[in-house]
């Protein structure tokens, strides 16, 4: 886990990688297992340019590009 934000009064964490290529399942476990240690419902996976949304464990795992994730994202909005 790379660093946790708290979003409009709610935890967020957040895992950082180049690309999840090769590697999605080791980022998203860390993510998911962070992310109920927490009590939270989301996590987010910051990457290049890669963008996905899923659910998994019952955590919803939001993937956004670096760019977006800059440039204001709103996490918990809708897609």
């Amino acid at each position: 886990m790379d660093f946790i934000l708290r979003v409009n009064g709610r935890l967020l964490p957040i895992q950082v990688t180049f690309t999840l290529e090769g590697t999605f399942d080791r980022e998203v476990k860390s993510l998911t297992r962070v992310a109920k240690s927490l009590g939270a419902r989301n996590g987010l996976v910051v990457t290049w340019e890669e963008e996905d949304e899923t659910l998994i464990d019952g955590i919803a795992v939001r993937v956004v590009p670096l760019w977006k994730f800059l440039t204001g994202f709103n996490p918990f909005s809708p897609t």
